[in-house]
């Protein structure tokens, strides 16, 4: 998450983040009143958390990374051979 999205009002995958107290407490005395909202938001962070944090997907962000950095690595050997 970016910085600007903590302080700014923003949507982020149908979560709400809201900078001020005024807007927060709307935010939560909305979600007093409407149980099926709270259950579609509940939902849908357990989604977003199960896409983003899982293991398999933790696996695969780090062998790109490795592979990523590998192909810099190789690079920078190609680059200071040639000079």
């Amino acid at each position: 998450m970016a910085l600007h999205e903590i302080f700014c009002p923003r949507n982020c995958f149908n979560i709400m983040v809201y900078c001020s107290l005024d807007a927060f407490t709307g935010c939560l005395a909305e979600l007093l009143d409407s149980p099926e909202r709270r259950e579609r938001l509940g939902q849908r962070g357990v989604e977003v958390t199960r896409a983003k944090y899982e293991w398999k997907r933790i696996a695969e962000t780090m062998v790109s990374w490795i592979a990523e950095f590998q192909g810099a690595t190789e690079f920078a050997q190609i680059r200071d051979a040639s000079l």
